[in-house]
């Protein structure tokens, strides 16, 4: 889903599921909005109950935002230690996910 607030801020929320090596998945909420309405350069990651797949503190880099564009596209991303690195991806498994999907 994706649409502007009260505020005219931009947001988009993805549901997603990181998949484990070990047949077990992780669903994932996430909301990435706008920041601030004066400012399209600023973009944090947030989930209200459930967890979110990436870290955004200090807002999102431009190569997070690229991951974004191309699991949108793309549907599906087989992650490496580069990738979950880079883009500072949040999972709660003591295994690396090996792929996260958007469902």
């Amino acid at each position: 889903m994706k649409g502007t607030d009260k505020y005219n801020r931009k947001f988009l929320t993805i549901k997603a599921k990181f998949l484990y090596k070990n047949d077990t998945s992780e669903d994932t909420f996430t909301t990435i909005f706008q920041r601030y309405c004066d400012s399209e350069k600023l973009y944090m990651a947030c989930s209200n109950y459930n967890k979110y797949f990436m870290y955004s503190e200090g807002g999102l880099s431009k190569v997070q935002l690229e991951f974004i564009d191309k699991l949108l596209k793309e549907k599906n991303i087989i992650l490496d230690d580069d990738i979950i690195e880079n883009c500072r991806l949040k999972y709660c498994n003591l295994d690396k996910p090996i792929s996260l999907n958007i469902i």
